[in-house]
Formats: C-alpha cells, sequence, structure tokens
C-alpha cells in the first residue's frame, strides 16, 4: 500500500475517532405537558419513533412513570407504540418522585411500584436503568450513597445526562400559541430550540475537554412533548450535521467517565457533566442561558 493511501486511511480513522457520540433519552412517557391541535400521545411517540427510525437511532431509553397512566389511562397505548419499535423502557419512579424532598425508603418504594407495569410491557428486558426525576441525587451525600447502594443492590444502573438543552420549556408555548395561530411566534420557538440545543451540545463538548481531557460520550435528555414531536426529526439531523454520531444508552454509559463519583448534591439537579466539572474546580466557559422569560411569556 501507498504512503499516500495509508495517510488518507490515517486521516479518515482520525476523523471518525473525533465523531462526536451521543445516546438519546427521552423523559416522562407516556405522557408530557398538554396536547395541541389534533394531536394525541400516540401521535407524539409516533413522530418521535419515526424519526429515530429515519436517522437509524436504536435503542432509546423512554424513562417511564405510571403515574401518568393512572391519571390518563388512554395514553397506555404509548408503551406499546415505543416496545413495539423496539426502545426500551427505564424506570423514572411511579409519581416522577424528587428525591431531595423525600426519605430514601421513599423513593426507592416509588421506584419498585414502577416495575411491574414495566415488566409486563417489556418482559424479559433484562435492562434497568433509573433516571431520576428533576435529575435531583438527593440533598445530602449521605442520602445520596443511600440510594445508590439500594439502586446498585436492586441491579439498577443511573442514566446519567450529560447534554441537556431543557426542551420541555419550550412546550408550553407552542400550545399557547398554537392556540392563538400565532405563525410567527411558533417559527421562533422552532428556530431558537434548534440554536439551544446545538450549542448546548458544543459548550457540553467544551466541559468534556476541560474535565476529562477528551470527548466523552454524550447522553442527551429530551422529553415526549408535543412541540419535542414536531422538532425531533429537525434536531436529529442538525446534530448530524454537526458530526454527532447517534449510539445507545449502554454504549455511552461504557464510558470510564461516568464511573468517576462526583459526591454532589446541588439543591437543583445538575447534568453528570456539571456535576464532574464542579468536583474538580473546572471554569466552565461562557453559555447564554435558556430563553426562559421569553418562552414564559410568549403567546400568553
Amino acid at each position: 500500500m501507498s504512503k499516500f493511501c495509508l495517510l488518507v486511511l490515517a486521516l479518515c480513522a482520525s476523523v471518525a475517532s473525533a465523531r462526536v457520540q451521543v445516546a438519546v433519552t427521552v423523559d416522562d412517557l407516556p405522557s408530557h405537558g398538554d396536547l395541541a391541535g389534533t394531536d394525541t400521545r400516540d401521535t407524539i411517540a409516533m413522530r418521535f419513533l419515526a424519526a429515530f427510525k429515519k436517522h437509524h437511532v436504536q435503542q432509546v431509553y423512554g424513562m417511564f412513570n405510571q403515574s401518568r397512566i393512572d391519571a390518563e389511562p388512554s395514553c397506555a397505548n404509548v408503551l406499546n407504540l415505543w416496545t413495539k419499535a423496539g426502545m426500551p423502557l427505564g424506570n423514572h419512579t411511579y409519581s416522577h418522585m424528587d428525591l431531595n424532598t423525600v426519605s430514601p425508603d421513599d423513593f426507592i418504594a416509588d421506584l419498585v411500584r414502577n416495575e411491574p407495569f414495566m415488566q409486563a410491557v417489556q418482559p424479559g428486558n433484562p435492562s434497568r436503568w433509573l433516571r431520576y426525576p428533576f435529575l435531583n441525587e438527593g440533598d445530602s451525600l449521605d442520602k445520596r450513597e443511600t440510594v445508590r447502594a439500594d439502586l446498585t443492590a436492586r441491579g439498577y444502573r443511573v442514566a446519567e445526562v450529560s447534554v441537556d438543552f431543557a426542551d420541555w420549556l419550550w412546550n408550553p408555548p407552542y400550545v399557547a400559541c398554537m392556540h392563538k395561530s400565532d405563525k410567527k411566534a411558533i417559527a421562533w420557538l422552532a428556530q431558537s430550540y434548534l440554536d439551544n440545543a446545538v450549542a448546548r451540545l458544543h459548550w457540553a463538548e467544551k466541559v468534556s475537554q476541560l474535565t476529562f481531557g477528551r470527548q466523552i460520550k454524550f447522553v442527551l435528555l429530551l422529553h415526549i412533548g408535543v412541540f419535542d414531536s414536531l422538532m425531533i426529526d429537525g434536531l436529529l439531523t442538525a446534530y448530524e450535521h454537526e458530526g454527532v454520531e447517534f449510539i445507545s444508552l449502554e454504549d455511552a454509559s461504557s464510558d470510564p467517565a461516568y464511573a468517576f463519583d462526583t459526591r454532589q448534591t446541588p439543591a437543583v439537579g445538575d447534568t453528570f457533566l456539571l456535576e464532574a466539572a464542579t468536583a474538580r474546580g473546572v471554569k466552565l466557559p461562557p453559555i447564554a442561558d435558556e430563553p426562559a422569560d421569553k418562552l414564559n411569556s410568549l403567546c400568553q
């Protein structure tokens, strides 16, 4: 083989290794937020699943709360759609319980209460993942460690988050703007959603480099809201344009970085990456906050 061919292969290998790898996860199945127009919980789920199929995104964990079915029984079919498409479920506790406000025993009881329905919908699935609601892992180190020890004993792994752009903030204003048929406002919502998603991804890349000296495998947090369902295809396309390769949660979580115990107990849930940076005293790069004020006031 010529030296030129060897050089080309080396360059291709370097580019491939430099790709940003992201696992997609979706919280609050089977329902999040209000509906708009003629949308149903099923159509929202089907938009997500169609986008995942189009972009070859596999093994997307849907983090499930059974209390949402108890409150809205008609949305139970979302779980069937999800699992029949080959997508697994993770435990998000029965009632979306905030560990910062309850005891370890109450939290674990709520987690266990969520298990029977999950097992009935996806029999034989050996994976046991927990996503902490609100990303809150306990308001004291003792509580944090007590719950983590119990989770380990039960065979659970924590589905950490390393990319979060507060996607859920866009759903309420979209519903409000739909009611007012404000197309200009909806167009701004779409653009700002994508802009913030890409900005947060690149910010996470910088924080990863500063904290671990390399690009870790990222885990993206989304919610199964109506606006998210309309934006998911565009979001995945935008990430692909930024060089993202989509991987599974299992693959992402195999990154040695996630073995680092941050021992952080923030009052408001942070991503794993932010906790790790805080634990290591990293000076965070600047980033604009999500446009929460405008989102909360839009179409009001």
